[in-house]
């Protein structure tokens, strides 16, 4: 019996070992499981961190490129602009520029066509152009008289432009001074205002293209009127001296011979002409006496014939004398 209680006993003892390892096998299962959730816990939590980490440096990435093409994009579209601006600029400049070769040469070709007008209208003047980069107007006429003697200077100045500017009129001026011309005048294809077609300002003419010859020779007419007043009135001593001269001269009395020998030649062309008329007179009046006296003779034939029955003629024959009175009457 007491070995049966001990080995009750021994059994009741391992029982409690096995219980109680069992239960701590479960303790310990239960810690497993604890600390496995919290493994996996600290695992989702670890991955959502990284997660999140990830997404933010993503999105910081994103941002860093995103500002990185923006920056990079906007280097690029000031490139452009300034490649734009600068490319404007020289097309601007280079459009100003033809624009300024095209108003030059309009007005070298304005002012060829002024000069080529007035050595036409005026063969005798001599027209000089100004070349090109010497001071000076585009212009200078100087004015011959029929004689070829030099009667003054006219300055023109060509001009072509969508704006009239009053600051011509004081270059031009100056001008004239300094080429001590007697006249300044200005064509251009606008006029100031006041001016319609032709006009005065500040001691210049100013005249439209197409009414420029038109002033060329009123001016031209008034400087050649002035130069032969100022020479008739400095050389009127010289001129007498020239005439008497000229009046007890060889050539003076050579113009008077010819002068009488043309009129003597004329008076003895007239005398033939005249006696010529009076012998082909002589010969029609002597046939028409002869005519009326057989007229009257045929008249008194008749009447001796038929008697008294004709009335008497009472147109006379006329005389010699009367007839040579009318031609002379007629002659003279």
């Amino acid at each position: 019996m007491a070995e049966l209680g001990a080995e009750l006993e021994s059994l009741r003892s391992e029982v409690k070992q096995q219980r109680d390892s069992l239960t701590e096998a479960k303790k310990h299962e239960i810690e497993l499981r604890r600390q496995k959730r919290e493994i996996e816990q600290q695992k989702e939590d670890l991955a959502l961190t990284v997660q999140r980490t990830v997404d933010t440096e993503r999105q910081k990435i994103r941002a860093e490129a995103s500002q990185s093409v923006t920056e990079q994009f906007r280097l690029q579209l000031a490139e452009k602009d300034r490649v734009l601006k600068d490319t404007q600029q020289k097309l601007d400049a280079a459009q100003r520029a033809s624009e300024k070769a095209s108003q030059q040469l309009q007005g070298d070709v304005q002012e060829a066509d002024l000069a080529t007008i007035l050595c036409g209208a005026f063969p005798r003047d001599e027209i000089v152009r100004t070349t090109k980069g010497q001071n000076g107007a585009d212009v200078v006429q100087h004015v011959r008289d029929g004689r070829g003697q030099d009667c003054g200077t006219i300055l023109w100045e060509s001009k072509r432009t969508k704006h009239w500017s009053d600051g011509w009129l004081p270059k031009l001026r100056d001008d004239q001074r300094a080429e001590h011309a007697d006249v300044a005048a200005i064509v251009s294809t606008t006029l100031p205002d006041g001016v319609t077609h032709c006009g005065e300002r500040d001691g210049v003419w100013i005249a439209s293209p197409a009414f420029a010859i038109t002033l060329a020779a009123l001016l031209r007419q008034q400087l050649v009127e002035v130069s032969h007043a100022r020479v008739a009135r400095n050389g009127q001593q010289a001129k007498s001296a020239l005439l008497y001269d000229y009046l007890t001269g060889p050539q003076f009395r050579q113009r008077i011979q010819a002068i009488v020998e043309t009129f003597t030649d004329m008076q003895k062309e007239l005398q033939r002409e005249k006696f010529s008329c009076v012998q082909r007179w002589s010969k029609r009046e002597k046939r028409i006496a002869r005519l009326l006296e057989n007229t009257v003779g045929l008249y008194g034939d008749v009447e001796g014939i038929s008697g008294a029955a004709l009335p008497e003629l009472a147109t006379a024959l006329p005389s010699a004398e009367s007839a040579e009175a009318e031609i002379a009457h007629l002659l003279s």
